[in-house]
């Protein structure tokens, strides 16, 4: 950059500001010890050596020059950055902010890339990637715009395959040349940046991310979003956050749909073994009442899982809703279902019912029955509550009170259950009947029942597929 400025004399003289190799280039004096001198090979030398001194040190280095320009406005053009006198330099120190180290490993994790595109120095951006971790390797080359310039798509795109990649004196035109290439290899990029060079770049990642404080306008109008602390740990703690909640819409349709499947098997029973039916409709309403507002509340509200960021990253036509979510809610909907009807037979079977009867003669225990049914179908919710919490680590490493939500969602499920079922005055509108003793310490099994068939399940699954510290440039759509 370079501002013209007329002294009380008259006089004009233009001062240049930029990087350092570049100011040095227009130079052909320096101004040293009070004197103008011929700026020679040597000098040039010299003042390299201390720019590269300086950006080896992490620091981020400015030139500076002068020159005595004509007052004529029609001669000032390109021609006043030649021949100027070369006054010094400036070496400003941009430390990374605290926990960048922290948080650009925990992206490295979860299979998340973190490369390096600036305009500074290539010493000082080969420092700074390797104080936070973007690159680990000794022998790791910084790749210059100028390199870029002289490849072609097949040699940049052989870097970018490598995984650890910067880029240093980068033009906005090549920001936006390694975007195009990293989405042609199916990646989903995110891009950083604060000027109006950078708005390309921005418009045409996959997710924008502009600088809240100190950006540009033109910046924050291209992103998607807007970074309000420009800290790389909230894009980290963002990225935490997504994992989580599309677990948690997982968990929360795995969870619905396993008292789904119990109530349908419920009928499924009637049907094909015509006996009494285990389960009325109104009874249904009530199970959904009970386990779908609560529970469901407090599964979307988890904190992220424990391993959430050592997980690779999902396809981008990933389902909400696979085959695995309901075999999960099957296998154990059916679980708690055959086990609850089994119950309930035995208490039919208490006023002479046999299997092949369709109708119970005593109103009350068939009451009871369907009763047994409804509250071990939402007993065995209970475990599955529990075990839904986590998708692969055991549920039992989780501190309950971690989800303020969880308890309160569990005693307001039990007190709907207790109260349509010891109620007197609900009891005719759902057709219920107080349960025994004997029939509680049947149904409460149920719970710990499904939280260690759950437990197995996620032992042999953590066996089979161990969750493993994912290679970023051998996995895609990150």
């Amino acid at each position: 950059m370079t501002s013209i400025h007329r002294d009380p004399k008259g006089e004009s003289t233009a001062f240049t500001k930029g990087a350092g190799s570049e100011v040095l280039k227009r130079c052909t004096r320096v101004f040293y010890e009070n004197e103008y001198i011929l700026l020679t090979d040597e000098t040039k030398r010299a003042i390299k050596k201390q720019m590269n001194d300086f950006a080896s040190e992490g620091f981020r280095v400015l030139a500076m020059a002068t020159k005595t320009v004509s007052n004529e406005p029609e001669n000032l053009s390109e021609n006043v950055e030649e021949n100027m006198t070369f006054l010094g330099l400036a070496a400003l120190l941009d430390p990374p902010r605290p926990k960048v180290e922290t948080a650009v490993q925990e992206a490295k994790n979860a299979g998340v890339r973190v490369i390096m595109l600036t305009g500074d120095h290539e010493l000082t951006a080969y420092s700074i990637a390797k104080k936070v971790g973007i690159i680990t390797a000794e022998d790791q080359k910084v790749f210059t715009g100028k390199e870029i310039s002289q490849m072609n798509d097949k040699d940049l795109t052989d870097i970018l395959v490598r995984g650890e990649s910067v880029f240093a004196r980068i033009a906005p035109e090549q920001k936006l040349r390694i975007v195009h290439i990293l989405k042609s290899m199916g990646e989903v990029v995110a891009v950083t940046g604060d000027g109006v060079n950078d708005s390309p770049a921005l418009m045409e990642a996959n997710v924008g991310i502009a600088m809240g404080a100190g950006g540009t306008d033109v910046a924050r109008e291209s992103a998607d979003l807007i970074l309000l602390d420009n800290d790389f740990t909230s894009i980290v703690e963002g990225i935490k956050l997504g994992r989580s909640t599309f677990d948690n819409l997982r968990k929360f349709v795995s969870y619905v749909y396993t008292h789904n499947w119990a109530e349908l098997v419920a009928f499924l029973v009637f049907v094909l073994l015509k006996t009494p039916l285990p389960l009325l409709v109104i009874q249904v309403l009530a199970i959904d009442l009970a386990m779908d507002v609560p529970p469901s509340l407090a599964l979307i509200l988890e904190p992220p899982e424990p391993d959430v960021m050592m997980k690779p990253p999902r396809k981008t036509d990933t389902r909400l809703i696979n085959v695995s979510t309901l075999l999960r809610g099957l296998y154990i909907g059916v679980f708690a279902a055959v086990v609850a009807i089994y119950i309930a037979f035995n208490v039919w079977g208490s006023s002479g019912w046999v299997l092949g009867q369709s109708t119970v003669s005593d109103a009350v225990i068939y009451a009871r029955g369907t009763t047994v049914v409804m509250t071990g179908i939402m007993v065995g919710q209970l475990g599955n509550l529990f075990s839904t919490r986590t998708s692969s680590i055991s549920a039992f490493k989780l501190n309950p009170i971690r989800n303020r939500w969880l308890l309160p969602g569990i005693l307001a499920t039990f007190a709907i259950l207790a109260t349509i079922v010891y109620m007197p005055f609900l009891q005719p509108l759902f057709s219920t009947a107080p349960l025994l003793t004997m029939d509680l310490l049947f149904l409460l099994p149920i719970a710990p029942a499904v939280l260690v068939m759950e437990e197995l399940r996620k032992m042999l699954k953590r066996r089979l597929s161990p969750v493993s510290r994912v290679n970023p440039s051998n996995t895609p759509n990150q």
